[in-house]
């Protein structure tokens, strides 16, 4: 809905010259406009899986009701929402789910402080920062990050629960590793 004045709606909320707004079926099961605004458009319910998520373009702050231009907002489901006026819906992506095998290398695009994984220690990012997200997970980048690469350990021992990625180390050390599990494979 769009106010053509500035008028009070039947809700009691004081309404500005060309302001948007959005009615729900929580507001009222039917809606008639009255003669101070008019309908710009209907808006289809967006509807998130439980490992889907999506980045939201200039969301609309929920204490004021006003849009934050050039704001991201990241929304992870299992949700049902309808963008507001001036939002945009970026794509709907899955979650990354990792196998214990499996790593994701990734770079922070801003700073921001994070939780490190493996000790638990907040760390602080930097943009250009590289490090590896390790399986088994699932993992939710962050507006701040970036995925570069997905990759899977060429060198499994899983009776050992033990999987050499070439990206954590030297190239010596990795022929070494793999001499190692060859060593213990044919034992």
């Amino acid at each position: 809905m769009r106010a053509l004045r500035t008028f009070t709606d039947q809700f009691g909320r004081e309404r500005k010259r060309g302001e948007e707004w959005l009615y729900t079926s929580a507001d009222s099961e039917t809606i008639i406009p009255s003669v101070n605004e008019e309908v710009v458009g209907e808006v289809s319910l967006v509807t998130l899986g439980p490992r889907e998520y999506c980045v939201l373009e200039n969301p609309v702050d929920d204490a004021t009701g006003r849009p934050q231009p050039g704001g991201r907002k990241l929304v992870r489901g299992e949700c049902r929402f309808f963008l507001k006026p001036g939002e945009r819906l970026g794509q709907v992506q899955n979650v990354l789910v990792l196998g214990a095998e499996e790593m994701l290398q990734v770079m922070a695009l801003e700073p921001f402080e994070d939780v490190d994984t493996t000790t638990g220690a907040r760390v602080v990012r930097r943009p250009g920062t590289r490090w590896t997200i390790t399986g088994p997970r699932e993992y939710l980048p962050p507006l701040e990050v970036k995925v570069i690469g997905k990759h899977v350990a060429p060198i499994k021992v899983e009776a050992m629960n033990l999987y050499v990625f070439p990206h954590q180390i030297s190239l010596a050390a990795w022929l070494a590793v793999a001499v190692v599990v060859l060593a213990i494979m044919l034992n």
